[in-house]
């Protein structure tokens, strides 16, 4: 986890195997090598490590949502949003709802994505970005005034970080 860090990817990556070649059926190290694998662009590695991980232990929420990212960004919009549904269920969190109101609004369903941008922000108050997204959501179901009112509290949030 110490190499991921610093961007040390194949590093962080040889790690877990060593992990793996351990205790096979560690699926946090199938997790952090999915990681690893994903931020050095190796999609389909990083994917069948995921898949491997929630194979061994269905209730990792993370593992679900890192698989629900390359699935959507494969063009796969369904499946991720069975991920991110999936990760939800076992373990709300900002990053979960934000991820499934991303899929929203590729499924062009911004009135979805804006409840779940809020659920969200309930989680993570402070992510400026989060606001952001729900501002686009919110233009694209004619609120305007929300939108302006998410984009000034993202501008805010900034200026303070």
């Amino acid at each position: 986890m110490r190499l991921l860090g610093p961007g040390d990817f194949q590093g962080a990556a040889a790690q877990f195997t060593k992990a793996i070649d351990i205790f096979p059926e560690y699926a946090d190290a199938y997790l952090g090598r999915g990681k690893a694998r994903q931020a050095a662009g190796q999609s389909d590695a990083a994917l069948a490590d995921f898949e491997r991980a929630i194979a061994i232990n269905p209730t990792l929420e993370l593992a679900y949502i890192s698989r629900g990212t390359i699935t959507r960004s494969q063009g796969n919009s369904q499946k991720a949003l069975a991920d991110f549904t999936e990760s939800i269920h076992l373990h709300p969190t900002s990053d979960g709802y934000y991820q499934r109101a991303l899929t929203y609004q590729t499924l062009d369903q911004p009135k979805r994505a804006v409840d779940d941008y809020s659920l969200a922000i309930t989680y993570d108050p402070g992510a400026p970005y989060i606001y952001r997204a729900r501002a686009k959501a919110k233009r694209d179901v004619g609120d305007i005034a929300g939108a302006q009112k998410d984009q000034e509290t993202a501008e805010a949030l900034e200026k303070k970080q």
